[in-house]
């Protein structure tokens, strides 16, 4: 029997909003043509105390205000970082103080939902805190080969849509197969009878913990053959391939910013 299985790697992050009794809304500051006016908050109460001005320096989650699906198609395509989450007259924005002075210039009004916390600095070769970057998790990979021969294989399958327009540009794009190898395993090709997962990480560019999740599935599964009786049978029967960077282009773009991340989301 053949199995081909594509996982997505997903983190979904919870916020806990505590509230108490049914105390009246908090009221925080907006700028309206230059002025600060105040408007009571839509929604839940923050989680903190928001600023009523934005500091220089310091991160923010903002709620810009849109008055029709125009407005908020016009943010939307404005290159602002904007959240998942929303309410109900409003979309979240991450932003700093300049931000916020393009949204106004651009026209929309704004408020500070909270302030976020100071991001830690990272190790020198990783950005955003400690994540990896693209080049670390091209040398994991080989790393991982190089040490565990007799359960890996790595090997190129394309190139990056930089590198497929210049050759000098961009990264190839590359995979691990883990298994207990055979003669024959980790081919491309179709006919085996060993049946096959994949798991790739980081399609969209700011995915950042979707390739981490792959860079330590990959360590668990080496370090556990022959350990694990669960992952033992399953390297024994199964080949394992990841990908912990389908959309490298993309993630090199949001890498760049340091401890401060581009908002680029697609390549």
């Amino acid at each position: 029997m053949k199995l081909a299985i594509g996982v997505t790697a997903a983190v979904l992050a919870l916020v806990g909003i505590l509230t108490a009794g049914q105390a009246a809304p908090a009221r925080v500051s907006r700028l309206e043509s230059g002025r600060p006016i105040s408007t009571p908050a839509i929604g839940k109460a923050d989680i903190a105390p928001s600023p009523s001005t934005p500091e220089p320096g310091k991160l923010y989650v903002a709620r810009v205000y849109v008055n029709d699906a125009a407005e908020q198609t016009r943010l939307l395509s404005g290159g602002w970082d904007v959240l998942e989450a929303r309410g109900p007259n409003y979309l979240l924005v991450t932003a700093d103080a300049e931000t916020l002075a393009g949204l106004e210039n651009a026209g929309f009004k704004w408020s500070l939902d909270r302030e976020l916390p100071p991001i830690p600095p990272g190790a020198a070769d990783s950005y955003y805190g400690g994540y990896r970057t693209v080049a670390e998790h091209i040398a994991h990979l080989q790393a991982v080969s190089n040490t565990y021969p007799a359960l890996t294989t790595v090997m190129t399958y394309g190139v990056s849509w930089k590198r497929a327009q210049n050759a000098a540009d961009g990264s190839d794009l590359d995979t691990i197969c883990v298994t207990k190898k055979r003669s024959g395993d980790c081919a491309l090709n179709p006919e085996t009878d060993k049946p096959r997962f994949f798991l790739m990480g980081s399609i969209h560019a700011r995915e950042l913990t979707t390739a981490e999740i792959v860079y330590r599935f990959i360590d668990e599964l080496v370090t556990k053959y022959d350990v694990d009786p669960d992952i033992t049978a399953l390297l024994d029967a199964a080949e394992i391939w990841l990908v912990p960077v389908i959309n490298p282009d993309g993630r090199q773009i949001v890498e760049q910013g340091g401890s401060a991340p581009y908002t680029q989301r697609k390549n």
